[in-house]
């Protein structure tokens, strides 16, 4: 009798094992698929339809990790089925890039930082703004090598910081950033490398001691290459859709349909209709699952859902860069830097709720 229960003792614990090490393998598979499956074409659903036939072209920003969902919307056709004849041209320069080809003419539309564009207004670039909305602060980190001696920002006081161009969402925050620090702006000393990856580049190769890049770049983080040492948020919309003046006075329709294709873009991604959104963070970009997960909560760069023109941020923008010596003036008209033509204009006295969030371990 005790063989026998040794018997099925053994038995069971065998099936045990067999059942532990299936779920293993079946979360394993499961896992290994989500990461290696390439994400599918966007789906044609019943409201994924043409909202413009026009030809024009399209500026969007695509430095840092805000346009990720305009990466993903690029590499997967998004726009071909929602503007089949618009050329949306992507500038990893970021918004320095988009803001000349707005200014010259060779782009009518686009998506650029609200802190390099409003300077550009104030010093005359023939662009204004016609759609803002509230979402999480763009935040970011000061970054070294991570076998340096820096062990403060203090330290990096009158070192070299590479950034990807003049006037993009990373350089102006980096004066910001300088700013609070009690640096003098005239002595910062900064190269330029044309993209975020250059940026990294120049720290990993001891050509620049430092730069500054949003805190969702998890690609050059997982590296273990890089180590930060200060980290700076806006208290403001860090995104906005801006677009030249004359293009908008003979194109407003155009306009329009872009706007409407950014709320659309929103919707599909925030959907992650058979976890595209997901997949492509973690395929693409080397997101865990649950910082791809975490990513897709953020109120980020195409949500507007809650689409308006807030003259709050804008005065907010405008205030942080006085204070920062890099807007000189000391009196601005507001409405001068935006239409309220396509989204509602909310009043100054509107709260920017938003705080920072950093991405899970």
């Amino acid at each position: 009798m005790r063989r026998a229960d040794r018997g099925l003792g053994r038995l069971a614990l065998a099936v045990i094992i067999v059942v532990i090490i299936a779920a293993a393998s079946l979360g394993s598979y499961l896992a290994l698929t989500l990461r290696s499956k390439p994400p599918s074409p966007v789906p044609l659903t019943s409201s994924l339809i043409p909202l413009s036939n026009s030809s024009f072209t399209a500026a969007v920003t695509m430095a840092g990790s805000d346009p990720y969902p305009l990466d993903w919307a690029l590499s997967m056709g998004f726009f071909k089925k929602v503007l089949p004849n618009v050329n949306v041209q992507g500038f990893p320069g970021g918004s320095g890039d988009v803001i000349h080809a707005l200014e010259t003419g060779t782009a009518g539309v686009g998506i650029a930082a609200e802190i390099s564009v409003v300077p550009a207004i104030a010093q005359g670039a023939p662009i204004v703004i016609v759609a803002q909305w509230l979402n999480t602060p763009y935040t970011a980190d000061i970054v070294v090598k991570v076998n340096s001696s820096y062990t403060n920002v203090t330290q990096l006081k009158g070192k070299v910081f590479a950034n990807a161009k003049p006037g993009s969402l990373d350089a102006i925050a980096l004066d910001l950033a300088a700013s609070k620090l009690g640096w003098n702006l005239n002595n910062l000393s900064v190269i330029y490398v044309g993209s975020v990856s250059g940026q990294y580049a120049a720290v990993v190769s001891g050509k620049a001691d430092a730069t500054l890049f949003n805190v969702w770049n998890l690609n050059f983080y997982k590296t273990g290459l890089i180590k930060p040492l200060y980290t700076v948020y806006t208290d403001f919309p860090s995104e906005v859709i801006v677009a030249n003046r004359d293009f908008l006075a003979s194109h407003p329709k155009d306009v329009q349909a872009f706007i409407q294709a950014m709320i659309e873009l929103d919707r599909v991604w925030s959907e992650n209709l058979n976890n595209q959104s997901v997949r492509f963070l973690v395929s693409t970009y080397n997101f865990s699952l649950a910082q791809a997960e975490a990513f897709l909560r953020l109120s980020y760069a195409t949500n507007l859902s809650a689409a308006a023109i807030y003259v709050s941020g804008i005065q907010n923008v405008i205030h942080s860069l006085q204070l920062a010596g890099i807007m000189k003036g000391s009196q601005y008209n507001l409405t001068s830097f935006y239409v309220g033509q396509f989204v509602p204009v909310q009043p100054v006295t509107v709260t920017y709720s938003y705080k920072p969030v950093l991405p899970p371990i």
